[in-house]
């Protein structure tokens, strides 16, 4: 949504709100911010029209979701990108359409949407397939090859799936990373630590690679949870805020109560 025509909603939704007219605009006694909190932060739960460009985060999980759909074969396609790839990697560029280049933003734009996106979206390993050894694998928050970075520059293969990285031994799974040399002294401690982290990455024969969105319970990605983790929705909520939405007096009255 144009940011001009967002902006123009929420003041059609502030004059309602607040009872203004044509001939008389009223005093606004709460800012907009303090009205779009969440009730059980002190405000009225409205959604701003600006939040709802960040609902094209759902297509980031679509893409890693829908394999087969007629859209993101089109997609890759026509930016020639990785068809195996479970992570949306294009980048906005000019001659890109203009969903193409929200979503590009949404992921290189240094704000709360993409800190939850980076934290919240993670790739499940289950048979090595598709997943990227380096960039798929977290180790708390940060891929493998941002946390033990200088196993990343020693390693000698630099991109591939997660199978080629180790082979079956019967049913056990045994890691396979080539160095190009022998780690010093000191590089041996992050190295013994990058073995005893890939220890704990277990494969599973059988079950595909899947994007999951990892603050919902079933791995499935809702806008409602996105915009929960952007409002903070986690934090504790303030109790007195509580009551005048406990369903005790009608609505009008809960409102005036706020």
């Amino acid at each position: 949504m144009p940011i001009g025509v967002a902006n123009k909603i929420e003041r059609l939704q502030r004059r309602f709100l607040w009872g203004d007219r044509i001939e008389k605009r009223k005093l606004h006694t709460v800012d907009w911010l303090t009205v779009c909190k969440n009730k059980r932060k002190g405000g009225q739960g409205f959604r701003r029209m600006v939040d709802k460009n960040k609902s094209l985060a759902k297509w980031i999980w679509r893409y890693g979701c829908e394999k087969s759909a007629l859209w993101r074969k089109v997609v890759c396609a026509k930016y020639d990108t990785d068809r195996n790839s479970l992570f949306w990697n294009l980048i906005g560029k000019s001659s890109s359409s203009f969903s193409v280049k929200a979503v590009a933003d949404l992921l290189m734009s240094n704000s709360m949407s993409s800190r939850a996106i980076e934290e919240g979206f993670k790739v499940v390993i289950g048979n090595g397939n598709k997943a990227r050894f380096w960039n798929d694998i977290k180790i708390g928050l940060a891929i493998l090859n941002e946390a033990f970075h200088r196993v990343f520059l020693l390693a000698i293969k630099k991109e591939g799936v997660v199978k080629e990285f180790g082979h079956w031994i019967g049913s056990m799974w045994t890691w396979e990373v080539k160095l190009r040399r022998q780690p010093f002294d000191w590089e041996k401690k992050q190295w013994q630590f990058f073995l005893k982290c890939l220890d704990y990455v277990v494969l599973r024969e059988p079950i595909e690679d899947v994007l999951a969105w990892g603050f919902c319970p079933n791995g499935r990605f809702f806008i409602g949870s996105f915009c929960k983790v952007l409002e903070g929705y986690q934090s504790a909520d303030m109790v007195q805020w509580r009551s005048p939405w406990r369903g005790l007096c009608p609505p009008k009255a809960g409102f005036f109560m706020w």
